[in-house]
C-alpha cells in the first residue's frame, strides 16, 4: 500500500500541468511542482489558503458562484480561467475541477488540474484580432462607398471598429468647424454614442491638427488631456488627411496602460485616410444638396407665412422653418406694443412645448438689445458671451447657442426672432443669413396679420369698453348654451346697468359717460373670471354669461360684482365719481329653451332690482 502510495504521489508530482488538492471548502492541502511553476507560489506559501489566491478580478461573482454550484452538486466543472501569479501578472488557465467523495458519499476534496494556455490564447486572439482589421478594412470601404450621409457613415464607422477592435475602450472620429471654430466630436463608448465638441487647439487633438501627425501615448491623465473620458488611460490619435489638408482626427481609447501597438497605429492611419476621402465626396454632395434644400425651404415658409392672416398659423409657419433650417431647441418671437414701451414674447417654444407668453419693457432683456441695436447677434457659448447683453426677463437654462434677429418693417424693428440651441456653436455665419432672410417676410407677414386682427376685432369688440359688442357676445354666448345643454352644465347669466346713468351724461357730459362706461368694464373684467364671457348690451347696460356656474354661485357673483362696482371711485375729466349697478340673476333650466329666453330673463330680473329701489340683485323667478 505505501509502496502504490508513494508511486501516485510521484506520478502527481512529476505530472507536467498543474495540480491543486483542497479540501470541501477550498483550502489548499496540498499541490504539485508543476503549479509552482504556473503561479509561483510554493507549496509552504499555499498550504492553508483558498483559491481565491489565485484570483485576478477578471471574472465577476457570478463565474465563480457558477463553478461552486457546479462542483458542489457532485459534477466536475472544465473551463477556462484569467488567474494571476505571485508576480502580478496574468495567465489563462484550462482547468478541470473534479469533487472527490468519501465511503459515504459525502464531497470531502476537490482535485484541480491546470493547464497554462496563455501562449494559445495570445495566438488565437492576435488570429483573431488580424481577421477583425481585414473585416474592418473592408466593411469601412465598402461604407465609405456606398454612405449617402456623413454622420451616419462616422456613426456606423466608429461603432463597427469599437465594437471589433477597441471594445473596452473608445473611438472617436472629430470633424474641423471652420466657422465655429471647434472639432464636432462623434463618439463610441461603452455601447452608445456621444455628441461633443472642443476647440481646436485643445489637448492632444488639437497637437494631432497642428502638427499633422499621429500621437500615440501609453499612460494619459485628465490633466494631460480634458478631452479623455473617466475609466481611459491609454491613447492613440492620428489625422483625418485630404492631400496635405487635415479636416479631422480619429482617435482610440483604452482602460488599459500601453494598449495601443505601432500596428495599431498604422491600422487607424489606413482607416483614417478611407474616412476621409468617404467624408469630402459626402460633403460635397450634402453640401450642394443642403443649399437646394435651404432655399427650398425658405421659399417654402415664406409662401406658408405670406398666405396666412392668422397670426398663429404664422408663428407656426415661421417655426417649422426654422427647425428644417438650423438648430432650434428653442424659438422665441417677440413683438413691440404700438407703443413700442413694451415686449411680449408672443410664442414661446421650449423643447416642443409651448410657454405662456411674457410682457417686459423694451428697453430690457435680450429682445429690447436686439429691438434697439436693430443687428442681429449670434452666441456660439452663452456662458462667455452673454455677459455683455442684459440679461433681465432672458432665462439661459440650457441654452449654448443662440441665434436672434430683428424683425424690420421699413427699416424699423417691430420685434425679435430667435433661435436656441442646447449645443455650443450651433450655428454658422449661413444660417445667420437664412434667419435673416426669413425674419424679413415674416415681419411683413405678422404685420399684414396684425392689421387683419385689428379689423377683425372692431368687428366684434366694443370701441369704448373694450368688451365684445352684442352681435358678437350673442354668437359665442348661443355657442356657449348648445355646449352646457350637450354636457348637461349649468350655464347662468347676469344681465346689469348703472344707476342713474342719464343722470350722469346730463350733469357732466357724454365724455365724462363714455370715461364712466370704460372704467366700468375694466372693473367687471377685474371682478370676474376668465372664463366668463362679458359684453355691451347696449347703452349702459352690459351682460355676462357664466358657464358652469349654477344659481347660488352666479348669485355670489353678481353680488361681488356690484360691491366692486360700488367701491370704485372712477377718475373722469371732472373729479372722481361713484356709481352703483342693478343686477338680474337668471340660470338655464328644463323649460329654457335657447340663450335668448336665459337672456331675458336675467334682463326681467335685472328691471325687478331697478324697480326695488336699485343698487342691488334679483334673480329671476317664474311667474306663479
Amino acid at each position: 500500500m505505501d509502496t502504490q502510495y508513494l508511486l501516485q504521489n510521484a506520478a502527481l508530482e512529476a505530472a507536467a500541468n498543474g495540480i491543486v488538492i483542497t479540501d470541501s471548502l477550498g483550502r489548499i492541502i496540498w499541490v504539485n511542482s508543476a503549479f509552482t511553476r504556473l503561479t509561483g507560489y510554493t507549496a509552504e506559501e499555499a498550504v492553508g489558503q483558498t483559491t481565491r489566491l489565485l484570483r485576478s478580478g477578471f471574472h465577476d461573482q457570478t463565474f465563480y458562484q457558477t463553478l461552486w454550484q457546479t462542483v458542489l452538486s457532485g459534477q466536475a466543472w472544465h473551463g477556462e480561467m484569467v488567474n494571476r501569479r505571485k508576480d502580478g501578472s496574468l495567465y489563462t488557465e484550462e482547468q478541470t475541477i473534479t469533487p472527490v467523495r468519501n465511503g459515504h458519499g459525502e464531497i470531502t476534496n476537490f482535485i484541480a488540474v491546470k493547464q497554462d494556455i496563455s501562449r494559445r490564447k495570445r495566438a488565437e486572439d492576435m488570429l483573431r484580432r488580424q481577421l477583425d482589421e481585414l473585416e474592418v478594412l473592408h466593411t469601412a470601404a465598402v461604407a465609405g462607398a456606398a454612405a449617402t450621409d456623413v454622420e451616419a457613415l462616422i456613426e456606423q464607422t466608429i461603432q463597427m471598429i469599437g465594437e471589433r477592435l477597441y471594445p473596452s475602450g473608445s473611438l472617436g472620429v472629430g470633424l474641423v468647424d471652420e466657422a465655429a471654430n471647434v472639432l464636432r466630436i462623434h463618439c463610441f463608448y461603452q455601447g452608445g454614442h456621444q455628441k461633443r465638441t472642443s476647440p481646436l487647439n485643445q489637448g492632444l487633438t488639437g497637437k494631432v491638427l497642428a502638427t499633422g501627425q499621429p500621437i500615440r501615448l501609453s499612460r494619459v491623465t485628465r490633466k494631460v488631456d480634458t478631452g479623455l473620458l473617466p475609466g481611459l488611460l491609454s491613447r492613440l490619435c492620428v489625422p483625418l488627411k485630404l492631400g496635405e489638408r487635415i479636416v479631422g482626427v480619429i482617435g482610440a481609447d483604452n482602460a488599459q496602460e500601453g494598449a495601443f501597438t505601432e500596428a495599431d497605429e498604422q491600422l487607424l492611419t489606413t482607416i483614417a485616410g478611407q474616412l476621409a476621402v468617404a467624408i469630402e465626396k459626402l460633403r460635397l454632395y450634402q453640401d450642394a444638396a443642403r443649399v437646394a434644400e435651404r432655399r427650398a425651404v425658405v421659399y417654402r415658409a415664406t409662401e406658408a407665412i405670406s398666405a396666412s392672416l392668422d397670426l398663429e398659423q404664422v408663428y407656426s409657419a415661421i417655426h417649422q422653418a426654422i427647425v428644417q433650417l438650423m438648430p432650434g431647441e428653442d424659438i422665441v418671437i417677440a413683438l413691440l406694443d404700438e407703443q413700442r414701451t413694451e415686449l411680449e414674447n408672443v410664442y414661446f417654444v421650449e423643447q416642443g412645448e409651448r410657454l405662456p407668453s411674457i410682457r417686459y419693457p423694451a428697453n430690457r432683456g435680450l429682445g429690447g438689445h436686439i429691438v434697439a441695436a436693430g443687428k442681429s447677434v449670434q452666441l456660439g457659448n452663452m456662458a462667455l458671451d452673454m455677459p455683455d447683453i442684459q440679461l433681465a426677463y432672458y432665462d439661459v437654462g440650457q441654452t449654448r447657442s443662440l441665434l436672434a434677429v430683428p424683425l424690420l418693417l421699413k427699416g424699423q424693428a417691430i420685434g425679435m426672432l430667435s433661435a436656441q440651441s442646447y449645443q455650443t456653436n450651433a450655428y454658422t455665419i449661413d444660417d445667420r443669413e437664412m434667419l435673416e432672410l426669413l425674419a424679413y417676410h415674416a415681419a411683413i407677414a405678422i404685420d399684414n396679420a396684425r392689421l387683419f386682427n385689428k379689423v377683425q376685432r372692431l368687428a366684434v369688440i366694443d370701441s369704448l369698453t373694450g368688451l365684445y359688442n352684442r352681435r358678437q357676445f350673442f354668437a359665442l354666448a348661443v355657442r356657449e348654451f348648445e355646449r352646457s345643454r350637450r354636457y348637461h352644465e349649468p350655464l347662468s347669466a347676469i344681465m346689469f346697468d348703472i344707476d342713474y346713468f342719464k343722470r350722469i351724461n346730463d350733469t357732466y357730459g357724454h365724455a365724462v359717460g363714455d370715461q364712466v362706461l370704460h372704467l366700468i368694464a375694466e372693473q367687471c373684467q377685474g371682478c370676474m373670471r376668465e372664463t366668463d364671457l362679458l359684453g355691451r348690451y347696449g347703452g349702459e347696460e352690459f351682460v355676462v354669461l357664466l358657464p358652469v356656474t349654477d344659481r347660488h354661485n352666479a348669485l355670489i357673483g353678481a353680488e361681488r360684482l356690484s360691491r366692486c362696482i360700488a367701491q370704485l371711485f372712477i377718475s373722469t375729466d371732472v373729479g372722481p365719481l361713484t356709481v352703483t349697478i342693478s343686477l338680474g340673476v337668471a340660470t338655464m333650466d328644463s323649460t329654457c329653451a335657447d340663450v335668448e329666453t336665459l337672456l331675458d330673463r336675467a334682463d326681467q330680473a335685472m328691471y325687478a332690482a331697478k324697480r326695488a329701489g336699485r343698487n342691488q340683485v334679483k334673480v329671476y323667478e317664474p311667474p306663479a
